[in-house]
Order: C-alpha cells, then structure tokens, then sequence
C-alpha cells in the first residue's frame, strides 16, 4: 500500500498552516528525491516568525516520519532518531511548495516562492541571514510593521526591492516615501557581502519545478 504522505506549510503562529495530501504518484517522486539526499551534520532548525519551511508526515502501514525542511537543512525523525540531510539549492523544499499550488492564496505562494528565491541565493553563498533588528538606520517601527508580513532580515528586503513593483510594495507597508525606501534598502544592503548582493539581485528561473497535488479534507482554494 502507499505511503500517505502530508504536506504542510509551516507559516502561521496561532492560527492553523496550509496542508494537503501529496498524490500517489507525487508521494513516489518524494520519497525517491528524499533518498538521494546527501547526509548533513545536525543543525538547529530556527522558530522564527513567518515562513520556517515544510513539514511533511509519511505514513507507511504502522510507521510514521516526520520530514521538516528549512532554507536547505532536512530534520528527518523516526520516534527519537534524528537524521538531517542536505537539499542542495533548495530544490525538494521548492518542490513541495509547487505541489500545493492549487491550495494555496496566490499572495501566500508568491511570498514564499520569494523567500526560497532568496533563501537558495543565501545558502549558495554560505551566509546567514541578517536580522533587520542589527541593520544601523532601520527604526523599529518599521522593522515591526514589515514583520507583519514576515519580512524579517535584510536579504528579504533586498530580494524584494529588485521585483517589480517591490519598492513601491515595501514603501507602502511602510507608509513612507520612495526615496526614504531607497534609503532603507541601501542600508540593508550595506549590511550584506558583496557577492550576497549580487545573488539577490540575480533573477532565479523557477519555471521548472510544476506538478500536482491533492487536498486533505476540503477542495480547492479560489487564487
């Protein structure tokens, strides 16, 4: 019989995340990728607020895992055995973001779709990310109001100013003027190295990674 497989989307704080059930043929492709994954040491995975990654549940006959992937780390936990793994580029963590396409708020999927866009440059580069909290010249105001939309770190400020309509996006969050935005962007920017810069300000190609998925309880979410 076939593994059940469960995909969640661990994004809210108080309030229940995204889910739904990975088809048989999906499940096949999952398991398959996730076997190839390269072995890694143990790493933390961060609570922090907004997009923490995936979690995803398999259930084989009587056995249950659990699979959390975070910005390239992948925790895989059978009873109290701990096992982490490597995704190289983030590829499997966008994998199983495409597969809830259906089910998901068109403004929730292109948020997230954004931060592993980001978060693969990051990870190419080796640096992590950088608290908008340590940036000098960012008020706390406003690091508070773009946590409200789960922008919390200097390279999500970067990676959204370089999208269209992403200045004026953040400016409005804001309430602040273009040129103030500009300022508070370069300032971020400062903070980055050079080369995490230029990955940010590069266009990632994620046209690649479409296929289907299945609801758990309740049929599609209008986008």
């Amino acid at each position: 019989m076939p593994a059940k497989i469960k995909v969640e989307l661990d994004i809210f704080s108080g309030n229940p995340n995204p889910a739904w059930f990975l088809s048989n043929q999906d499940g096949t492709i999952f398991l398959d990728k996730l076997a190839e994954l390269p072995k890694a040491p143990v790493r933390e995975l961060s609570a922090k607020l907004g997009y923490r990654g995936f979690i995803v549940q398999v259930t084989n006959d009587s056995e249950q895992s659990l699979v959390k992937f975070q910005n390239g780390i992948v925790q895989l936990s059978k009873g109290e055995s701990k096992v982490y793994y490597r995704d190289l580029c983030l590829n499997l963590e966008r994998w199983l973001l495409n597969s809830g396409k259906l089910y998901l708020k068109s403004d929730l999927f292109n948020m997230v779709e954004k931060e592993l866009q980001i978060a693969e440059k990051i990870h190419m580069n080796g640096q992590d990310n950088i608290p908008l909290t340590t940036v000098l010249g960012w008020q706390k105001d406003y690091v508070d109001k773009l946590a409200e939309s789960w922008i919390t770190n200097a390279e999500q400020v970067v990676g959204i100013a370089v999208t269209p309509d992403g200045i004026e996006s953040l400016a409005k969050q804001l309430n602040i003027s273009a040129e103030e935005m500009h300022r508070l962007i370069d300032l971020a920017r400062a903070s980055l190295s050079p080369s995490v810069v230029r990955e940010l300000e590069m266009e990632v190609d994620t046209s690649q990674y479409g296929l289907g998925a299945l609801p758990p309880t309740s049929p599609p979410k209008p986008r």
